[in-house]
């Protein structure tokens, strides 16, 4: 938990380091449908399986959704989960996906 915030601390620190004078000039309907954002580095993977360095953990973040995400109060909440059951042992998840999920 203490690394994922120090490494969220870090995809925000460098977020906000971007040099406008190298930025491309884009008409204003285009600042409106672009998100851009400086990682610093090419990410080594996008896949979220393999990647483990923080630049690739940036771009997953953005690009990617999870089960559960975390609040601003760093509580997780459903994201791609419809529903959720843990058995009484504790040992088997059972998850429901909302209706337009799928897992490839």
């Amino acid at each position: 938990m203490k690394q994922f915030i120090i490494i969220t601390l870090l995809a925000l620190g460098m977020i906000g380091c971007s040099n406008s004078k190298n930025a491309p000039q884009l008409s204003e309907t285009a600042k409106q449908n672009i998100l851009s954002v400086n990682i610093g580095a090419n990410p080594s993977f996008l896949n979220p399986v393999l990647f483990t360095d923080s630049t690739s953990h940036a771009v997953v973040r953005l690009v990617f959704n999870g089960l559960f995400k975390q609040t601003v109060d760093l509580e997780m909440e459903p994201d791609l989960v419809e529903s959720y059951t843990i058995s009484d042992d504790g040992l088997i998840y059972t998850f429901e996906l909302h209706k337009k999920c799928y897992l490839a």
